[in-house]
């Protein structure tokens, strides 16, 4: 599947509603949803939807898959000259997919997205198409009995299903594909062959879950000469069809330096967020990035904002100094800015004007296993924001004592390849920063409020800290940690604002409270703890160790909606230990998965996961738990430096991605409510390769997709598995290649979400975005005693003031039914009023010419300007409303009116002019009633000719044609 050049790898399910079962079909990318047909498309289509390198142009019965070579297309676009070696041709294929058996079947447009289409093709009006409407979904009724197609769009693609009404027969459903150089079935999957290289349709897939249990229905493709059919095999129609999960996309960075992956965030339209370690000036960088060049230390960061669909980079920018840096962890605000964790040794790590601490503070040489990296005089955490354009750092700080900081070195801690590279970075709902770490320094500063103001002792404490956006003020500091070595690893915030951290200890004196669930140190090489602080974090509420004899750590927290808390860690504890409370347990398996009450004081349930050997399998990157409380882990295994972890044996299901393993590959799992079962589980890497993370944390989105940055490609391969149009299919260094992949679960869940202006003018329309996922009906409370059903609704707000916009999204089949977003919209006073600016034709050379606004007393400031920007002033100061042009230069001239207020009137007026030498040929005499030539020169080119009559003509001397 991969390599091909024109479409997304996405599943397509066949559904049968009272008869449910599934088959997984091809699925193509799409960008603008489907546009309906008003006139501007042959008559037959009925929607369009382009794709990268296609058009899918919707029939009655029929898809017509339209290719042409999109890498040609792309080639020269956008270069003021042609590249020479531009293809003086650009080969296209047409594929129309065919449903024989379709009785009387219609296209219907469904989920209508928000904006309209106009299309003026060519000189004939009758052809051009006016407020084409855009949907998500597209059914297509009746391609078979009882059965229609619905194409719907995701925010990855478009998913394609057959829906089968109860009593129809499943074996009416075929295709056909015609045109196609030639069908066949290799190896399960169905091999559409064209021009430009084709498809492949993955095995079909079925299976339902029934009680906790999955069951497989078998399904495979039936290919019977240019025909198409399914066979299936035996099942439940009392049950749903679970919908097979997505790749979505996965691409390397391209970077021709080596190049180590870390760190991956997301933000709320998904796009993915990395974060790696570039060793040379060849990492890829864009245009007005803050930091383009590389800062000629061993490494710097390297941070860069993917697209949603993996093909091209939003923005990318190194972020570094003169020494060694890499980044921990990525968080993104509601405004699209990007937060970073690092840990740096150079004394000029790049600075704002007013950081709380700006100089590098250092600490012991020091040197991680593997990374390639060396801190000569120690290392400090540091802190960056970057806007949300990437052009502009707004914030930085270090964040240091007098020993190193930000890495955990202990024994015992330091357990897998790239443990020292632990850590998060979180923001609270007043959007100050949070740092989860660790420290060796005695010396760090703490405020006032802290939970534990002195050094606990041994290698290193864990740390907290809490700074206001703008990283200029330590609003929070406080040591965590006992008389040998802690280190904390993840965070979480519950409703009420309160901090619960996890990560690892050897310390026997922890300040556990009475009624833990493990009130003392349980021995081994470490354990794990959690701990919940006050809400104004001036105190540890509860915590608790959790652990065996043996080895065990927490690497990842995450609250469910009463505030319970799961932890996702290793273990290497006595089989059957750590387990309590579950239907899926592995008594020997090396990750737990467990679940407190908010207390610490109860654990609610405790499960192992793994191969059963006893030993730990993944060093975790990623845990989630989502709405419907489903549970998701993400982690690498691989024998790197001689370490014990492999994949090799973990299960996976029948619907996996990738169901086979070289041992050393990222694996992906889902577990049901309470870990009753294991949902879905997966391999993910190349065949040559160890994949793997240098340290770091990973995140999945609220949706159940996980954004994972990966060190792929190793010792300079190309084999990680990569999308169609990845932004590099490639590995173009001698070593590795940051890889990120983003993954969807499908899971059967709604998410709401919006958005909106921030601030925004009075009696100006605001238009709402939905961002929901999952969701058949939305409730909109516009916070000003109007609500609409409107998917994204276009509102007015006739008074200045704050108002709570409060959506409400909700489908009666998902686990959670709704969910709520809210969102608040600050109107400001309007702005003067302004009589409109009409377009001004000037007749005859003039000199000079004025043209005065007329604000009816409303306005105090005015700017004339000939650029757009305003980046220039025409009129003589603020109090000038008169625009004076001499001489006289057609244009456009833009206008702003000001009063005070935020909200200026802007208008903007096309002088031309007309500067005519006009001529006739001459008197001529014609008959009454005769056509005449009458030859008009000195005419400038688009002007309007009037003719009147003379008093000869009025006369009846003769008719002007």
């Amino acid at each position: 599947m991969f390599g091909r050049p024109w479409y997304r790898t996405c599943s397509v399910a066949l559904v049968c509603v009272g008869q449910p079962f599934g088959v997984v079909f091809a699925q193509f990318g799409m960008s603008s949803g489907c546009v309906e047909n008003q006139g501007q498309w042959p008559d037959p289509v009925q929607f369009r939807t382009e794709l990268p390198g296609a058009f899918l142009w919707f029939e009655p019965g029929a898809v017509l898959i339209h290719q042409y070579d999109g890498k040609a297309v792309a080639h020269g676009h956008g270069l003021s000259q042609p590249p020479a070696d531009l293809p003086d041709r650009i080969d296209h294929h047409a594929v129309r997919l065919r449903f024989p058996n379709a009785g009387d079947p219609h296209c219907i447009g469904e989920s209508q997205l928000p904006g309209r289409f106009n299309f003026f093709i060519g000189n004939d009006p009758s052809k051009w198409g006016r407020n084409a409407r855009a949907y998500a979904s597209v059914r297509m009724t009746d391609i078979a009995p009882g059965c229609d197609a619905v194409f719907r769009e995701r925010g990855w693609g478009l998913k394609y299903d057959l829906v089968v009404e109860a009593g129809a027969d499943p074996a009416g459903l075929v295709l056909e594909y015609e045109g196609a150089h030639g069908i066949s079935v290799r190896e399960g999957n169905l091999v559409v062959r064209t021009a430009l290289g084709g498809f492949e349709e993955r095995i079909p897939l079925a299976y339902q879950d029934i009680q906790g249990t999955r069951h497989p229905v078998e399904c495979r493709f039936d290919l019977k000469g240019d025909r198409v059919g399914f066979k299936l095999g035996r099942y439940d129609p009392e049950h749903p069809l679970i919908i097979d999960p997505v790749l979505s996309f996965s691409t390397f960075s391209g970077s021709v330096s080596n190049n180590f992956g870390y760190t991956a965030s997301f933000d709320e339209k998904g796009f993915l967020y990395s974060g790696s370690t570039a060793f040379g000036a060849s990492y890829p960088v864009t245009t007005g990035a803050y930091q383009t060049d590389w800062g000629a230390g061993t490494t710097d960061m390297a941070i860069t904002k993917y697209d949603t669909t993996g093909s091209f980079l939003v923005w990318s920018t190194y972020l570094g100094g003169g020494a060694a840096e890499m980044p921990h962890s990525l968080i993104v605000s509601d405004a699209d800015e990007l937060f970073v964790l690092g840990t740096t040794g150079s004394t000029d790590f790049p600075m704002t004007l007013t950081p709380y601490d700006g100089v590098f503070n250092g600490g012991q040489p020091f040197t991680p296993d593997g990374l390639g990296v060396a801190f000569a005089n120690g290392c400090d955490m540091v802190v960056g924001h970057l806007s949300a354009d990437g052009s502009d750092l707004l914030g930085a700080t270090y964040l240091g004592g007098d020993l190193n900081d930000g890495l955990n070195s202990a024994p015992g801690l330091k357990y897998n390849y790239a443990d020292e590279v632990r850590g998060e970075v979180l923001l609270d709902e007043a959007g100050d920063v949070w740092i989860v770490s660790c420290t060796q320094s005695p010396g760090m500063f703490v405020t006032p409020d802290a939970a534990q103001s002195s050094f606990g002792g041994g290698t290193h404490d864990g740390f907290v800290a809490k700074l206001d956006p703008s990283l200029s003020t330590l609003l929070y500091a406080s040591y965590f940690g006992g008389d040998q070595a802690d280190a904390a690893y993840s965070g979480a915030f519950n409703d009420l604002g309160e901090l619960v951290i996890t990560g690892g200890t050897t310390s026997t004196d922890l300040p556990v409270h009475g009624g833990a669930v493990s009130p003392n140190f349980n021995g081994g090489l470490a354990d794990a703890f959690v701990a919940r602080f006050s809400s104004d974090a001036s105190s540890v509420e509860a915590c608790t160790y959790w652990g065996s004899n043996a080895y065990d750590q927490a690497y990842f927290v995450e609250l469910d909606g009463p505030g319970d808390v799961y932890l996702f860690g290793q273990t290497e504890a006595p089989s059957g230990l750590l387990v309590q409370n579950v239907q899926y347990a592995i008594p020997a398996g090396g990750q737990f998965i467990s679940k407190m009450d908010p207390d610490l004081s109860t654990v609610l349930l405790s499960s192992r996961t793994g191969s059963g050997d006893g030993d730990p399998d993944i060093s975790p990157t990623a845990f989630l738990v989502d709405f419907c409380d489903k549970i998701y882990t993400s982690g690498w295994g691989s024998d790197l430096l001689g370490g014990p972890l492999t994949v090799a044996g973990l299960p996976v299901t029948i619907d996996a991605y990738q169901g086979t393993t070289t041992g050393h590959d990222f694996y992906l799992a889902v577990f049901e409510v309470d870990m009753d079962s294991l949902v879905y589980a997966t391999y993910f890497g190349g065949s040559i390769s160890n994949e793997h993370v240098d340290g770091g944390t990973s995140r999945f989105d609220r949706r159940g997709r996980v954004y994972q940055s990966v060190c792929a490609g190793c010792q300079g391969n190309s084999d990680f598995p990569t999308t169609p149009d990845a932004w590099s299919a490639t590995n173009n260094s001698g070593l590795c290649n940051n890889g990120v992949f983003k993954f969807d679960f499908e899971a059967p869940l709604v998410v709401a979400s919006f958005d909106a202006p921030d601030t925004v003018c009075a009696n100006e329309p605001v238009e709402f975005t939905n961002l929901s996922s999952g969701a058949s009906g939305f409730l909109w409370d516009l916070g000003d005693m109007n609500s609409t059903t409107v998917t994204s609704p276009t509102h007015t707000y006739g008074q200045p003031g704050q108002y709570i916009v409060t959506l409400t999204a909700s489908d009666p089949n998902a686990c959670n039914l709704q969910d709520i977003a809210v969102g608040t919209v600050v109107v400001t006073a309007a702005g003067p009023s302004l009589e409109p600016l009409n377009d001004t034709l000037l007749c005859g050379p003039l000199d000079s010419f004025s043209y005065t606004a007329n604000s009816f007393g409303s306005g105090t400031s005015f700017h004339w300007s000939s650029m757009s920007d305003l980046s220039d002033m025409l009129n003589s100061g603020p109090t000038d409303s008169t625009l004076t042009l001499d001489p006289v230069v057609p244009g456009t001239y833009f206008l702003s009116v000001g009063n005070g207020s935020e909200c200026p009137a802007l208008d903007s007026v096309h002088i031309s002019t007309s500067l005519m030498d006009l001529a006739l040929d001459g008197d001529s005499l014609i008959c009454a009633d005769e056509p005449a030539q009458l030859n008009l020169t000195g005419v400038d080119p688009g002007s309007i000719i009037g003719w009147e009559p003379s008093d000869e003509i009025l006369s009846g001397q003769g008719t002007p044609q």
